[in-house]
């Protein structure tokens, strides 16, 4: 038993060290990662950003509780049986909203390093899964700092907040594509500059495709339910009604 504590402790201790690292020095320690190719080591890092995301999400679902609670006129404190009812089926999914985000957030990982890989197959240029998993575990790592900004800033405005998460996202594409450029030779580099903003045009337009087929699952059952029998509304739409 004790034998396992130590190891554990040492392995969390390596394991905050190297994010720690990436954080301060994302293209020195993004290079040494994509060498090792660590499969292990990348997932951990990828899922570590998930549960922040996830918070993040959480976070959002409170917030839009809040809204949804004033609208139906629950925020004015109805104490009856059927206010507490109606109150109860309106309430945040807070479990499958963690789950869920952290399950779309790792497989959005999987799914850049999967384009990135076809891109250098396309260049030519030789390159494994588990290297391209390791690159974009670097992305994973700088956003971790950047998304608990956001999460404060979400706290005094949830428009900024979300801005802020959306836009922190190139200060990840951009370490990765560094660090991984180190690996690209001379006369290969115009044609990765091209191919990595074409990656990353078809990762947002995915994500953004994925993200409106699964959007109904950090709302309400109740609400759910609602809109399927409503048909089908995009997410923007009922930001509008809701506003």
């Amino acid at each position: 038993g004790q034998q396992y504590k130590q190891q554990a402790s040492a392995f969390a201790q390596n394991f905050f060290g190297r994010v720690l690292n990436l954080i301060k020095n994302p293209v020195t320690a993004g290079k040494g990662l994509i060498m090792e190719a660590d499969v292990k080591t990348a997932f951990l890092l990828i899922a570590f950003q998930g549960i922040f995301s996830a918070l993040f999400a959480m976070a959002a679902a409170g917030k839009l509780s809040g809204y949804i609670q004033a609208a139906s006129g629950l925020a004015d404190g109805i104490s009856s049986g059927l206010g507490g009812v109606v109150a109860g089926a309106l309430g945040m999914p807070y479990f499958r909203i963690f789950f869920v985000t952290v399950c779309f957030s790792i497989g959005l990982a999987c799914l850049l390093a999967l384009l990135m890989m076809a891109g250098h197959l396309v260049l030519k240029i030789p390159a494994s899964f588990q290297q391209m998993i390791s690159a974009a575990a670097i992305r994973s790592a700088v956003l971790v700092p950047a998304i608990l900004l956001s999460i404060l800033v979400f706290e005094l405005s949830a428009g900024i907040g979300v801005s802020m998460f959306v836009l922190v996202n190139i200060w990840g594409f951009s370490a990765m594509l560094v660090a991984m450029s180190a690996f690209i030779r001379p006369e290969k580099m115009d044609l990765f500059v091209l191919m990595a903003s074409i990656v990353i045009l078809l990762f947002t337009f995915l994500t953004i495709f994925i993200f409106s087929k699964i959007w109904t699952l950090y709302l309400p059952d109740l609400i759910r339910t609602a809109l399927k029998s409503m048909g089908d509304m995009s997410w923007q739409q009922l930001l509008e009604e809701l506003m």
